[in-house]
């Protein structure tokens, strides 16, 4: 019972997978990621019908279902990078040297070819089932050629990983990205399952793979309910992050981080009343884009905080050092050009007004 649940389970996402693919041909002004997210699709339905083909025993009558299962593993992982490139390069710049990624499939298509040819069905079911006398070495290096591919999908995945952990901030999480590399790590688990079932000959291993896979792409449909535009949305973000990053490329940050600093503790910039995103900027030789983009990347803050920050602390300092001076000379000593905005600033980062803390202070 249990494993006709887990079939169900695998063909039932496999169907899903068929829909999707559906999906991405039906929607109008079709453009080239359209046409590759079904194919992505397309062949990921049919590597779950194998995988269930598999572990269900169905192979070992109809070994023709089978068929080309190498060349699917290795048309994966160039597919998922083209899926990625679509989210971060314009079509018209699209590199054509990209399509050499497909080169190994092509030539695992010619193996697969040559083996029906040469052997037809006879071997095929012995990729997870045990060798029978004819044809041994020929499933031996399908077997390394297929453990070579699944290695191949897990490379590519991790740097699609890699290139996204940058963009997910911490303190104020985006939930597109995290679906997403949610999705790439549970498809990197699935994959070393798949891998241990072919190195093992296992196919209780494929039956997992098969299960995490469904379940996934099962998830998609309830995740397309949610955020209806979640691809448009994940590629507004990736290409945003992805500008930002360029907006400090070949910049000494940790230069520009101590020179600042030095601009603000040394040389008390920020009692300047008029001091300005732009003249920070220009001090630090640096545009106004890219002083925003490192104070965020390296402070999680913006200017105005950032600024504001330095005068709150001049202030607390002056008003418990010399009780007998106003409120007010002291917001214009620090920096602040009028009543209501220190005693804003000062309220957000102390939660107490000026008089309260200095009263506080001096109580103690």
């Amino acid at each position: 019972m249990l494993l006709e649940l887990e079939i169900y389970i695998t063909l039932f996402g496999a169907g899903t997978s068929i829909l999707a693919a559906v999906g991405q041909l039906s929607v109008g002004n079709k453009r080239k990621q359209n046409y590759n997210l079904a194919v992505v699709h397309l062949t990921l339905a049919i590597l779950l019908v194998q995988c269930a083909s598999v572990f269900s025993g169905f192979s070992m009558f109809h070994p023709w279902i089978l068929r080309y299962h190498l060349t699917l593993i290795w048309a994966q992982a160039p597919l998922l990078y083209l899926a990625y490139l679509f989210l971060v390069v314009r079509e018209k710049k699209f590199p054509v040297r990209i399509y050499r990624l497909f080169i190994p499939a092509i030539i695992a298509f010619v193996i697969d070819t040559s083996f029906i040819i040469v052997y037809r069905d006879r071997v095929a079911p012995n990729l997870f089932w045990g060798y029978s006398s004819g044809g041994a070495v020929w499933v031996l290096t399908k077997q390394y050629l297929l453990v070579a591919g699944g290695l191949q999908i897990i490379l590519y995945l991790m740097v699609f990983v890699i290139q996204m952990l940058p963009s997910i901030r911490y303190k104020k999480v985006n939930v597109i990205l995290v679906i997403t590399m949610t999705y790439c790590l549970s498809t990197i688990t699935a994959t070393v399952f798949m891998i241990t079932g072919y190195i093992t000959a296992d196919p209780s291993y494929m039956k997992v793979t098969a299960v995490m896979t469904a379940v996934a792409l099962i998830l998609i449909y309830p995740l397309g309910q949610r955020y209806p535009r979640f691809y448009q949305l994940l590629q507004t973000e990736v290409k945003e992050r992805r500008y930002k990053r360029y907006l400090l490329a070949g910049q000494n940050v940790e230069c520009i981080m101590e020179q600042m600093a030095s601009l603000m503790e040394e040389e008390r910039l920020y009692m300047d009343e008029m001091l300005t995103l732009k003249n920070l900027a220009d001090r630090l030789s640096i545009t106004s884009h890219q002083l925003s983009q490192l104070l965020n990347d390296k402070l999680n803050t913006n200017f105005n905080n950032y600024v504001n920050r330095y005068r709150i602390q001049e202030a607390e300092r002056i008003l418990v050092e010399e009780p007998d001076r106003s409120v007010l000379t002291i917001a214009f000593q620090v920096g602040f050009n009028n009543k209501t905005s220190f005693y804003e600033a000062f309220s957000r980062f102390n939660e107490i007004s000026p008089q309260r803390y200095r009263k506080e202070k001096l109580r103690r």
